[in-house]
């Protein structure tokens, strides 16, 4: 059930808890009121005592669920800016890990595949140096709309630190990612980044790793995926390496 749901029924419950107590007591404080003050009639005091409570609750109980509402939406503002990258909407560094451990761990109890891609966008310390930090955080939110419209619902994106990115992929082997990282490439280079001077051109080296039945660490993914990576910078950027047998092997 939804939060809202939920506070929405916890408030229609206050509200009928708040409206009993208060008539309760003020029916209490008038009865004893008009028997002090010896008053005969009493029709009229009980009624203003029910009727007040019963105006006063609603606007009470709605005043208490707007704030809560307000609450509520500051608390998931929070929860974004702890686990969300705010440049390229991708995991931060320490959420990723925690998703991608419970994936890892999923992988290795149902024994089904997973694939990691490492990608470090090639040159990004000269865009910032030549163009201006401005610029850099164009080519980061450029880089994380290029990711969103290739990635699908059930795969991890998250930026390791600077211009370094990783994308966990469930059920998906070593083609698949591949395939991804195609994608991936060849969609930067239809997203250029305005610049005063004209336009820059993205590229990206990626490295790909498969873990076929789970069971393996988190880290030696990691540092497979990283290795193949830097392969692909190594033979001249804008390329892509898989790990297989042991090493490196560009695309």
């Amino acid at each position: 059930m939804k939060p809202s749901l939920l506070l929405r029924l916890g408030m229609a419950r206050s509200l009928v808890l708040i409206s009993t107590l208060m008539v309760t007591l003020s029916v209490t404080i008038t009865i004893l009121t008009l028997e002090i003050m010896e008053v005969e009639d009493w029709a009229m005091g009980v009624t203003l005592a029910i009727a007040i409570p019963l105006l006063l609750a609603p606007i009470h109980t709605y005043q208490t669920y707007r704030h809560l509402l307000a609450l509520e939406k500051l608390n998931r503002e929070l929860r974004t800016l702890a686990t969300t990258d705010e440049l390229t909407g991708a995991r931060t560094r320490r959420h990723f890990f925690e998703l991608a451990e419970e994936a890892m761990h999923q992988a290795s109890r149902y024994s089904f595949p997973i694939t990691l891609l490492m990608l470090d966008i090639d040159y990004f310390k000269r865009i910032n140096d030549l163009h201006g930090h401005e610029a850099g955080d164009r080519a980061l939110r450029v880089f994380g709309e290029v990711l969103r419209e290739q990635v699908r619902a059930v795969d991890v994106v998250g930026r390791m630190g600077g211009e370094e990115f990783a994308i966990l992929m469930p059920h998906t082997r070593l083609e698949g990612g591949q395939t991804l990282a195609m994608r991936i490439a060849q969609g930067l280079k239809q997203a250029p980044i305005a610049i005063e001077q004209g336009q820059v051109h993205l590229t990206v080296s990626i490295g790909v790793t498969e873990c076929e039945r789970g069971g393996r660490d988190l880290n030696d993914l990691l540092r497979q995926a990283d290795l193949a990576m830097y392969a692909a910078k190594d033979r001249g950027r804008d390329r892509i390496a898989v790990w297989r047998d042991g090493r490196p092997f560009l695309v």
